[in-house]
């Protein structure tokens, strides 16, 4: 009893089944999630439970179990209404003495939020992918998570050398002075600190060296919020030099 509550308080879902793929322990915790109770689950095989394109991966990953002992696969779970929850699923599989699988234990995750976030975040990138300006997705710990095609070429590097890569080296690698970098800094600083914010993403002027000329790029902050969190900021960076001389 102890080591199935310690196994419950590690997931969200935590279910036995035997070699077949039948469940033959279902908690009432599984039952919250899923709208099914023991009664109706114990016996039912694993594979009701998943949508049938990801019914294969839940075999796979449950031969690979009785070979390897463990392995991890991500699947939509199916609850009793027909609803899909992405969930990420990791096995172990229990022996006798000679070695044979006496049963599958499943520990799985809820991982909605993350799957939720990813695909926004995929969105966003296409539709930053398909500007003509140049962007940048710039993450909680300011790592340049995506550039587009235009930001990698106003900065003449690859994405290799942009992505995953802290901004601010980036950035103080172009501007003409010091106080520039610290203004786009604590623009970027504002803009994780606003969550939520329903106000114009801001604006900063910055002074670069480009190709030994020195131009003036119009930067933008757009937060990236999940409720009052801001996970992102897009940097959204527009060359506006013809502009101010012909406001001169």
């Amino acid at each position: 009893a102890f080591r199935d509550a310690a196994l419950e308080g590690l997931a969200d879902f935590y279910w036995t089944v035997d070699p077949d793929g039948r469940v033959t322990r279902w908690s009432d915790a599984d039952g919250e999630v899923t709208g099914y109770d023991a009664d109706d689950a114990i016996g039912m095989h694993s594979s009701e439970f998943h949508p049938d394109e990801h019914v294969p991966r839940i075999r796979r990953a449950m031969e690979g179990m009785k070979g390897q002992g463990a392995t991890t696969v991500e699947a939509d779970l199916l609850t009793e209404d027909g609803n899909r929850v992405p969930y990420r699923f990791t096995g172990v599989s229990i022996t006798d003495d000679d070695g044979d699988v006496r049963s599958i234990c499943g520990l799985g995750q809820d991982i909605t939020e993350r799957t939720e976030r990813a695909q926004h975040l995929e969105r966003f990138r296409m539709i930053v992918n398909a500007m003509d300006d140049a962007a940048f997705v710039v993450e909680d710990d300011w790592t340049v998570t995506y550039a587009n095609e235009a930001a990698l070429n106003n900065v003449e590097e690859s994405a290799a050398n942009v992505e995953n890569q802290p901004i601010l080296p980036l950035v103080e690698r172009y501007t003409a002075a010091d106080e520039d970098s610290r203004r786009f800094a604590r623009a970027l600083e504002r803009a994780f600190d606003t969550p939520g914010s329903s106000s114009p993403s801001e604006r900063v002027e910055l002074t670069l060296d480009v190709d030994g000329d020195r131009r003036t790029f119009e930067h933008r902050f757009s937060p990236i919020t999940t409720g009052e969190t801001t996970e992102s900021v897009v940097v959204i960076r527009r060359d506006v030099t013809d502009r101010k001389e012909r406001e001169r």
